[in-house]
């Protein structure tokens, strides 16, 4: 119905056959490059690399460069810390090629932590919470809404249960935005 594509044309990968994408009225192909830096992107299919928790969460960093307090809070808000605390290396425990040894919602757990780790502006979730259980969902999304009361959060889903939380619904049929 389009979801997926939009989202491409929020990102600055597609871009759109009429209009522009702007921001503060400014089309974003202007300075896609720090656009793009300022979004946090957690897709439906993850992907981890071999690598522990940690690698996974601070995707990018070199080890000095990791803000611990800043990943202690990732850590929080996802929802990853009882997880964690079960693990025999907690955070420094590997969590195999593509993350096979754990479970999907433990994956896109650690996918949002990472994307939070960016500390974006706006953070887009494409069904990024539909392997996890309707507790463990509620309680991230609450807790997205307090990691930075200036984060913009677009929240792609299927479950309405996930939506009951926004301020704005869009519904998308057939390629068309209907305004709920």
């Amino acid at each position: 119905s389009g979801k997926t594509t939009l989202v491409d044309i929020i990102l600055g990968l597609l871009y759109p056959n009429r209009g522009n994408v702007k921001n503060f009225g400014i089309d974003i192909k202007e300075f896609l490059k720090s656009w793009r830096k300022k979004i946090g992107y957690v897709p439906q299919n993850l992907s981890l690399i071999d690598g522990t928790v940690k690698d996974n969460i601070c995707l990018g960093y070199l080890e000095d460069e990791i803000d611990h307090e800043l990943l202690q809070k990732c850590i929080n808000f996802s929802e990853l810390n009882a997880f964690i605390n079960t693990l025999p290396d907690r955070i420094e425990t590997d969590v195999g090629h593509l993350g096979k040894k754990i479970s999907g919602g433990q994956l896109q757990r650690i996918g949002i932590a990472r994307a939070l780790y960016q500390n974006p502006d706006i953070l887009i979730f494409d069904e990024a919470t539909n392997a996890l259980d309707i507790n463990i969902e509620d309680k991230l999304i609450k807790n997205l809404k307090k990691f930075n009361e200036d984060l913009t959060i677009i929240l792609i889903s299927h479950r309405l249960s996930v939506l009951k939380n926004c301020d704005k619904i869009f519904i998308i049929e057939k390629g068309q935005i209907k305004f709920e």
